[in-house]
C-alpha cells in the first residue's frame, strides 16, 4: 500500500492543476499518519466539489431541456412532466387491530382490505363493474337517466365563450390591445442608460410612469421635495440625472410653476392624488391639524391649522391664518397672520382654545366642505420666537390637490370625454355576475411578452349575456396585472348604479382590493406597482356609483 502511495499522488496532482506532490516520509509513524489524512481530507473535498459541480450541471442542464421543450416541442414537455415512476412494495403479513386483540393477517385478500381501510384517503375501494344505467342503484338511476326534454343547443353559448377563450391563450396577434400607454411610461421618453440607472425607484418605490411624478391635474411636474415626501422617489442623496433630464425635457422653459409641455400633459384619470381629509372625530375638543382651504367668492387660498371643528349643521372648522412667506409655490415655509380683515373677534371664540394657540393671532370659520389636510408630516414644529412653519409639501402641489378635489369629480361626471374609456363595451342593467380571469403570455412566435385577460357576465337566472377576451402588451408583465386589468375592463363595461358580484380566483387580488379599494386612499397605495390601475378602478366606481363585492 505504501509502495503505491507515491502512484496515486502523481494521479491526485493530474486532478488537480494547482497540487504540487509534499515531500513526506514513513517514519516518524506519527507524522506520517498525519500526512496522510491531510491528503485524504484533499481528495474528500475535492470529490464533494465535484458531485455538487455535477448536481449543479445536471439542474442546469435539465431545466434549459424543459425550457426548450417547452417553447419547442409541447409533446416533449407533457411526455416528461407526466414521466412519474411508480413505487410499490407486496405486503406477505399485516398486523391489525381486531376487537381491540391484536391480528396477524397472512392472507392475501385480507391483506388487500386491510391495506384498503387504512389507506381509505387515498386509495379507493373496488369499484363495481356496471353494464348499463339499469343496474344502477334505484337513487343513482335517477341521477345519471339522461333528460330527453333539453334542448342541446342551451349549451352552445357556453362552449362557445370556452372555445373562444382558449383561442385568445394562443392567437395573441389577432387581436388589438389597450394599457396605459396615456399614463406616459418612463421607459419611452428616457434614454436606455438614464432609465437604467433609476431601477432602484422602479424596484423601491414602484415609479415607472409619468403620471406618478405629475400633480393630480396633470399638468404640472411636482418638485424633488414633493416626490421624496410623497414616498415616490429616494429620500437620501442629490436630485438624480434622470430626473433632471426629465426636468428639462418636458417643462415649459421658465415656468416657475413647472408646468409642462402640452404633448407631456396626463389625463387627471391617471394621476394618483392622495387626498386627507379633516379629522372631525373630536368635534369641540383641540384638535390641531393644517389644513388648505380655498374662498370661491373671492378665488383665494387659505392655510392654516384647525383648531377644532363643529358638527351638523355647522359643519365649520376654526382655523388660525399662516400667510406664505413667499410667492413661490414650490416653497413651503409659512408665517402666523397677525390680523386681517377676515379675522374673528377674539371674544367670538373660546378662550380655552386660544390658550393652546400662543403663536396664533389671526382666527376665522371655514366650511369643511371646502377644507383637506395639507399634506404634511404628522408633527410639524412651530418656532415660537419667529412665528413661522416649514410644511412637508410644496404650496403648490397642496393648491393642486384641493382644487382636484373640489373641481375634478364634478367635471368628470358631466364631461365623458375627459376619462378615457378602456372598454367599447356596455353590459345590460341585468348583469349580477362577472367571472373574470388573466393570464400572463410569453409566446415563442412574440419577441415581447404579453398578457390576456377575459370575463364573462352573468344575469341573476345564470346566463351569459356577454363575454369578452383580449391580450395587452406591457413592459410590465405580470400575471396579477392581467387579473386587475381584467376587473377593470369589466367594471368599464358596466352600466351606471350597478350592483355586481365579481369572482376571481386570484387570492392576491382579493387582498388588495380590500386595501386599495374598499378603504380611504392610503400613501402605501403609490407603492404597488399598478397602482395606477386601482386608481382607475377607484374612479369608476365613483363615477358609475357601483357597487361590487369580490368572492373567490
Amino acid at each position: 500500500m505504501i509502495n503505491s502511495l507515491s502512484t496515486q499522488l502523481t494521479l491526485l496532482k493530474s486532478l488537480l492543476k494547482d497540487y504540487t506532490i509534499p515531500i513526506y516520509s514513513t517514519t516518524p509513524l506519527p507524522a506520517f499518519i498525519k500526512f496522510l489524512r491531510s491528503q485524504k481530507a484533499l481528495v474528500s473535498a475535492y470529490l464533494s466539489t465535484q458531485f455538487h459541480q455535477h448536481r449543479v450541471d445536471s439542474i442546469e442542464y435539465y431545466t434549459a431541456l424543459r425550457d426548450e421543450h417547452f417553447s419547442m416541442s409541447p409533446d416533449s414537455f407533457i411526455s416528461s412532466a407526466l414521466s412519474v415512476e411508480h413505487r410499490s412494495i407486496v405486503l406477505d403479513r399485516v398486523l391489525v387491530v381486531i376487537d381491540s386483540k391484536p391480528t396477524l393477517l397472512t392472507d392475501p385478500s385480507d391483506i388487500k382490505q386491510a391495506a384498503i381501510k387504512h389507506f381509505q384517503s387515498v386509495v379507493t375501494p373496488p369499484l363495481v363493474q356496471y353494464s348499463s344505467i339499469d343496474s344502477f342503484p334505484p337513487r343513482w338511476q335517477r341521477a345519471y337517466t339522461p333528460l330527453f326534454d333539453i334542448d342541446t343547443l342551451l349549451y352552445n353559448s357556453v362552449f362557445g365563450s370556452v372555445f373562444r377563450l382558449l383561442l385568445v391563450l394562443f392567437i395573441t396577434k389577432l387581436f388589438p390591445w389597450k394599457d396605459l400607454r396615456p399614463a406616459i411610461p418612463l421607459r419611452s421618453i428616457l434614454p436606455k442608460d438614464l432609465f437604467t440607472s433609476m431601477k432602484n425607484v422602479r424596484n423601491n418605490f414602484g415609479t415607472r410612469f409619468l403620471a406618478q411624478l405629475v400633480s393630480p391635474c396633470g399638468s404640472r411636474l411636482l418638485s424633488w421635495k414633493d416626490l421624496r415626501f410623497l414616498k415616490r422617489v429616494s429620500n437620501k442623496g442629490s436630485v438624480p440625472a434622470w430626473f433632471t433630464y426629465l426636468f428639462n425635457l418636458i417643462v415649459i422653459p421658465n415656468s416657475p410653476s413647472f408646468f409642462i409641455l402640452q404633448q407631456f400633459r396626463i389625463s387627471s384619470s391617471y394621476t394618483v392624488a392622495s387626498i386627507l381629509f379633516i379629522d372631525i372625530s373630536r368635534n369641540y375638543w383641540f384638535n390641531p391639524q393644517w389644513a388648505i382651504s380655498f374662498n370661491r367668492n373671492t378665488n383665494s387660498f387659505l392655510v392654516g391649522r384647525v383648531i377644532t371643528t363643529y358638527p351638523a349643521p355647522r359643519n365649520e372648522a376654526l382655523i388660525s391664518h399662516w400667510i406664505a412667506s413667499s410667492v413661490d409655490d414650490l416653497l413651503s415655509d409659512f408665517t402666523a397672520c397677525q390680523g386681517c380683515a377676515s379675522a374673528l373677534p377674539r371674544s367670538s371664540t373660546s378662550k380655552t382654545l386660544l390658550k393652546r394657540c400662543p403663536s396664533e393671532k389671526c382666527f376665522s370659520y371655514v366650511s369643511l366642505s371646502t377644507l383637506i389636510r395639507y399634506p404634511t408630516k404628522p408633527r410639524t414644529y412651530i418656532h415660537a420666537d419667529t412665528r413661522s412653519v416649514s410644511l412637508s409639501a410644496s404650496l403648490g402641489y397642496a393648491k393642486s390637490l384641493l382644487l382636484f378635489h373640489l373641481f375634478a369629480p364634478d367635471r368628470l361626471l358631466s364631461t365623458n370625454e375627459q376619462v378615457p374609456r378602456i372598454s367599447d363595451i356596455q353590459l345590460p342593467s341585468s348583469v349580477s355576475t362577472l367571472y373574470i380571469d388573466g393570464s400572463f403570455l410569453s409566446p415563442p412566435s412574440h419577441p415581447v411578452s404579453s398578457m390576456a385577460f377575459a370575463w364573462t357576465a352573468i344575469d341573476p337566472d345564470g346566463f351569459i349575456l356577454e363575454s369578452h377576451y383580449n391580450n395587452i402588451s406591457s413592459i410590465f408583465p405580470s400575471a396579477l396585472r392581467s387579473e386587475v386589468f381584467a376587473l377593470l375592463h369589466g367594471l368599464d363595461s358596466l352600466p351606471q348604479n350597478s350592483k355586481i358580484t365579481v369572482a376571481t380566483d386570484c387570492a392576491q387580488l382579493l387582498s388588495l382590493w380590500s386595501l386599495y379599494v374598499d378603504a380611504p386612499f392610503i400613501p402605501k397605495l403609490l407603492k404597488e406597482p399598478n397602482h395606477l390601475l386601482w386608481s382607475s378602478i377607484r374612479t369608476i366606481m365613483s363615477q358609475k356609483k357601483l357597487d361590487v363585492s369580490l368572492l373567490k
